[in-house]
């Protein structure tokens, strides 16, 4: 062994095994305890167990026995029907079997399992968010679930009023230790037992709001109600939102490193459409707790005021084009909204008119002749300068992009004016190795449908496949695929939401390097398009009769072997 191998195995030992002699090293050594080797005198395997599956397996295996199955044979003298008398407790103890170990047990008195707390998991919701039941199409009759949590508030008002001080240092995650909630109320314990309690999650771990309200319920001693959890020591006014009363508590960490980040953003994306939609995809995957006061520290850098107008000045304007665009990046991008994440929600939202706009800026800028980088930074390109873009790429073309251009664009104008037409070829695959032009027709193609007000959706197996493409995404992020797929899941994508209404919108969907995609994958992007159709129409066919262009190299050249 070289001397860098001794350092990482360590030392060796030579054994000869018949006529061949080996050099074994600690890779070759099980986990093992000495003291359980000199203890019991045999050879026992150690291994670590985290999971809490650990004491189903050892419970298990102390009560395992033979298999035992009941069987009674009865000689049947007619065919007719006869109603079987099943004794169901006779039958367990005919097929109960007590093992060895399990009798034991039992003559020694020793308990195989024992509970030492009882653990209680206290539910949190927003306010006016309580957990309602109602019958089926009497939904305006729902009756809300009796709450813990205004149970707490309730018995904090009354001790208050009654002038005891016992419970004045008690949170919420504590109040179990000395009552117990029965009947939709807290009432004092005459026995201490021993109890852990979990103060549970509010909402999806993206509402920050929601999880602002979680931690002053675990700080906040003796809180009457909502309103009382957002009121700071010392001021009379409570503030506006649970997130900047967790903020000002120093509950949740510093923003400052969030704004520095988006201010060093903004420097590089001068466009504020890509602006906003950094903003949100930063605040949705990093969930701050604050997202109200960020959002209200950049907003002049997200939406720059003009040039010759004070910042204050048609401020809340520019705040509602931003929140209208975070919304909507939001809403096609993770089915999730500007409240979910800690934001106000946006006056007037309006998808279908931000979708029109989203589909009329050109937001990615196309590869220059000189060079540059796809995705880089550009101009608004209207109408007039995508069929520029068209007019300068359709010439550069050979022979066989160029038919392969034109009955792809042929179908989709096709298509456009009659979806149920299935004599019009839906699914391309243009297939290549690199350096053949793929992107070329790609970028021409989806330039081609902005001019014509197309929509299209651009994307990539792959991530970095996706910014040679204009607006392009990963494939699982465009349409939503999650990532255990299997031959058998099932859409998990809302036929009603934003995102499938976008996606039912598209003329067109490119998958590029398609052939870096499971096999389930693609099976599951056809599921879930027929799905967000009427199974009637566009849901008998193919990938919900959307026209599919794959491209990629279908020799495997790129693939791992």
């Amino acid at each position: 062994m070289t001397p860098a191998q001794r350092t990482r195995y360590g030392n060796t030992v030579r054994r000869r095994v018949g006529n061949v002699e080996y050099e074994f090293d600690n890779s070759r050594v099980v986990p093992y305890n000495p003291s359980l080797l000199l203890k019991y005198g045999m050879h026992i395997n150690v291994e670590y167990v985290g999971s809490a599956a650990v004491f189903d397996y050892l419970c298990k295996y102390l009560t395992k026995g033979d298999p035992l199955l009941a069987v009674r044979v009865e000689r049947a003298d007619s065919r007719e029907d006869r109603v079987q008398d099943y004794d169901e407790f006779q039958h367990h103890f005919n097929a109960n079997y007590r093992t060895s170990m399990q009798a034991m047990a039992r003559l020694l008195g020793l308990k195989v399992f024992d509970m030492s707390h009882s653990v209680m998991i206290l539910r949190v919701h927003m306010p006016g968010r309580e957990v309602v039941t109602f019958h089926e199409g009497d939904e305006q009759h729902a009756r809300a679930i009796h709450s813990p949590l205004i149970a707490y508030f309730r018995l904090n008002r009354r001790l208050r009023d009654d002038g005891d001080h016992s419970a004045d240092d008690l949170p919420y995650a504590t109040v179990n230790r000395h009552c117990r909630y029965i009947n939709n109320q807290w009432i004092p314990r005459r026995n201490r037992r021993r109890n852990i309690t979990r103060v549970g999650r509010a909402a999806s771990d993206h509402d920050a709001e929601a999880q602002a309200l979680r931690l002053l319920l675990i700080h906040t001693k003796a809180p009457t109600s909502f309103e009382d959890l957002r009121r700071i020591p010392g001021e009379l006014e409570p503030v506006d939102t649970f997130s900047e009363a967790a903020r000002r508590r120093g509950l949740t960490n510093d923003p400052a490193i969030l704004i520095q980040t988006i201010q060093d953003a903004c420097e590089e994306l001068r466009n504020p459409y890509r602006r906003c939609r950094f903003f949100a995809l930063l605040m949705f995957h990093n969930a701050p707790p604050d997202t109200q006061h960020i959002f209200d520290s950049v907003l002049d850098m997200l939406v720059p005021p003009p040039p010759d107008a004070q910042p204050a000045q048609d401020r809340e304007a520019r705040r509602q084009r931003a929140l209208n665009r975070i919304e909507y990046t939001l809403q096609t991008t993770f089915q999730s909204s500007c409240e979910a994440i800690g934001l106000t929600p946006p006056l007037n939202y309006n998808h279908e008119r931000m979708e029109e706009e989203d589909q009329r800026v050109g937001d990615f800028a196309l590869q220059p002749e000189g060079g540059g980088h796809v995705g880089d930074d550009g101009p608004e390109r209207t109408h007039r300068g995508w069929q520029a873009v068209v007019d300068r790429d359709v010439p550069r073309m050979r022979t066989q992009q160029r038919q392969a251009y034109d009955q792809i664009m042929a179908s989709i104008r096709v298509v456009k004016q009659d979806p149920l037409n299935q004599s019009i070829p839906r699914c391309f695959i243009v297939e290549g190795p690199g350096g053949v032009g793929k992107t070329l027709l790609n970028n021409t193609i989806i330039a081609t449908c902005k001019a014509e007000r197309l929509k299209v959706i651009p994307t990539a197996s792959t991530g970095i496949a996706s910014t040679f493409m204009i607006g392009g995404a990963t494939t699982h992020s465009s349409l939503w695929i999650p990532t255990d797929v299997d031959y058998d899941t099932l859409s998990r994508l809302d036929a009603h939401s934003a995102l499938a209404q976008r996606i039912k919108s598209a003329d067109l969907i490119i998958i590029d390097e398609f052939s870096m995609l499971h096999r389930a994958n693609l099976e599951y992007i056809d599921r879930q398009l027929r799905d967000i159709f009427p199974q009637d129409g566009r849901g008998r066919l193919p990938f919900g009769g959307i026209l599919i262009l794959l491209t990629g190299n279908t020799q495997w050249s790129q693939a791992s072997p």
